[in-house]
Formats: C-alpha cells, structure tokens, sequence
C-alpha cells in the first residue's frame, strides 16, 4: 500500500511540529509493508526504510507556483507513485484525485467571534482566509472520506458548519511533549508577573492585556507587577504593541523568542495569561496546566477544552479588558485563590493519527 502524506504548507512554528510529530509516528509505525511518501517542502525530513521524501521548495515562491502545483502537479505523483490513500494536511481534498482522502483539518477562522475587515492592514490577510478561502475549504470537505481534528469542540463545530457525518470525524490531540525535569520545577509566584507566551497577530489579542493594564494604572496599581511577551517589539505587529506599552508608560517587558526551558521556567514563576480568540488548540494554556500554574484565560471553546476542571483556570471575555484587570489585581494583592493539585493527572489512552486514517478505510493495507 502506498500513502502519500501531503503537506507543502508547513515550514515552521506548530505547523511544522505538527508534522514533524506525524513524521516520528510513521517511522515508529511497525507495518513496514506501507510505503510513506511524504509531498512537502521543508528539508528537515529524511528518507527511511519505507519513507520518501519528495521535497517542492520552489512552490514557496508565490501563491500562484502554490496554486499550481495543487491543482495541476500533484495528480502526477499521485498516478506516478500508484498512491493508494492521500493524507492531506492541508485543509482540503487533493484535487482531481481519485484515490481514498483522509484530511487534517485545522482552519479555524469561520468559528472565530471576530469578524476580520479586508480595509484594515493588519487584518487583510485574516479576512481574505475568512471570506474566501474557508468558503472554498467548505466546499472541498465534503469530498472527503474521513476527517481528523485536534479537539472536540472543533469536530462538532465542523460537522455542522461542513456539514459532514460526525462518525467519520475522528479526534486526536496534538502531542505535548514536556521534559520530566521541567515538570518537577515547583510552582511558586514570588512577585506578580504576567507572562503571555505567543508570537505577533491581531487574533492574539495582546490589545486586551494593554487596556487592562491602563485599567490598573487608572487604579493607582502602575508599579509593583510586570507583564512579559515573547514578541521582540520591533517587527510587524509587535512594533505597534511595543509603542503603544511605551507611550502609556505599561509595565510590560517585550523578550523576543526565548528557549523551550524559559518558557517553562516563566511557567513555574508566573501568572499565565492566554487572551487568544483564534485557536484549534491552544498549547500554552495546557503546559501551563501540566505545571499547576494559575491561568488567566479567554471564555473561548479551545481554552475551557485544554482546562477542564482545572480549578487554577480563570476566564473572561475576549473583550472584557475590565474582568481581565480584576483578576490582574486579585493576583497582584494575594486575593486570587489557588488551589494544589494534590497529584499528576492521568492521562487515557487515545488514538494515534495513524489510526484514525486506516479507521474505516476502504484501502487494502
């Protein structure tokens, strides 16, 4: 059986985790018998006993070198490698291809509560996804055979919005991988700091964090606490955040990139705040629960998902800059309650994606 693994999209950051994780499960996939073909174009996936990588760098050029190698090129690997079954991680069905299609599926801008503005420069590219693009997704998912999704609350969304039969929709998490030595860091919050761990973006919502904090100040609360981002306050929109923090004179320190283990050392030594309102899954909110941290977290689907029944969870709305400074100031004076997990949580078995993509194939293996 040959599958053809396409993903040409991903190049760094969680989409490159992603699979790059998928990666290690095929390899570790004890039927040799599959032959894996991976379409992508990064170069930090080699071949194996029964992988091929089949790198396309050139279609990072443009949109368009994009668009015509979905529509036009990738039938020819399909024919030519006498592909059984595509996995696409892209979002949508190859094209034209007549085989068995199983899609990772991970847009999650139709669900979003903001409704992007093609006129604003920082939204542009949001809202031509928005508007266009999950139009066309829509419309291509239907051909599918079968659907994977990180979450849950994503697959019922998705199964009404396609529409699309929940039994085929199957559900597995993206791995979390957190070194036992990090784990084992005690949690304790020695002075009020605030530390959001996410990069640039209008749907990362920093805005919020900035007006609550001007809501402090107006309090008489200006000093004695810190906020902490891992943006570098100099490019894109970061800048933006940056000037605004300085001309309204914010407590707010800007890191730029920082290492895996700060970032959980900031776990183990802050407040986490999570105001995102474009997520599938939101990751730091769950590495912030593995360390029994307090977390201060949108009202949103993802974040009551990867914090259920966590009682160091705290939300509030994805505009309520007035909820978000009460909770800040409960922190900075001792008054936010925090409980101690009394033991690790267990963790159930769960489905590997693997799995979920032979599940009810129609393909001989």
């Amino acid at each position: 059986m040959n599958v053809l693994v396409y993903n040409l999209a991903a190049e760094y950051a969680g989409a490159m985790t992603i699979l790059e994780n998928f990666y290690r499960e095929v390899l570790d996939y004890p039927d040799k018998s599959i032959h894996w073909y991976f379409l992508v174009s990064t170069d930090k996936l080699q071949d194996s006993e029964n992988v091929t990588i089949i790198r396309e760098p050139w279609i990072k050029k443009s949109w368009l070198h994009r668009w015509y190698f979905d529509t036009f090129c990738v039938q020819k690997v399909v024919k030519e490698k006498k592909i059984d079954l595509i996995y696409s991680m892209q979002n949508e069905p190859v094209k034209r291809a007549k085989v068995e299609q199983v899609v990772y599926f991970h847009q999650s801008l139709q669900f979003s509560p903001v409704k992007f503005s093609l006129f604003d420069k920082a939204q542009r590219m949001y809202a031509i996804r928005q508007k266009f693009i999950c139009r066309i997704y829509k419309r291509h998912l239907k051909k599918a055979d079968r659907i994977i999704v990180q979450t849950k609350w994503f697959k019922e969304a998705s199964a009404k919005w396609i529409p699309f039969d929940e039994n085929k929709i199957s559900v597995v998490n993206p791995k979390v991988s957190i070194d036992e030595r990090l784990l084992q860091k005690p949690y304790r919050l020695q002075e009020p700091i605030f530390f959001y761990p996410a990069g640039d973006g209008v749907h990362k919502n920093h805005k919020i964090i900035l007006d609550a904090c001007e809501i402090l100040k107006n309090e008489g609360i200006a000093n004695g606490y810190k906020v902490v981002f891992t943006m570098d306050g100099v490019s894109s929109f970061s800048a933006g955040v940056a000037k605004e923090a300085k001309e309204k004179e914010l407590p707010i320190e800007f890191t730029g990139i920082i290492s895996k283990d700060e970032v959980f050392d900031y776990y183990s030594k802050s407040v986490v705040l999570f105001p995102s309102y474009l997520e599938t899954f939101g990751l730091p909110p769950l590495e912030a629960r593995k360390m029994k941290a307090v977390v201060l977290a949108s009202d949103m689907p993802f974040c009551r998902e990867s914090l259920e029944g966590y009682e160091n969870a705290y939300f509030y709305g994805i505009h309520d800059a007035e909820k978000l400074a009460s909770l800040m100031k409960q922190v900075i004076q001792g008054e936010l309650p925090y409980y101690e997990p009394n033991e690790q949580e267990k963790e159930t078995k769960k489905k590997t994606v693997i799995e979920c993509i032979f599940e009810g194939s129609k393909t001989e293996k």
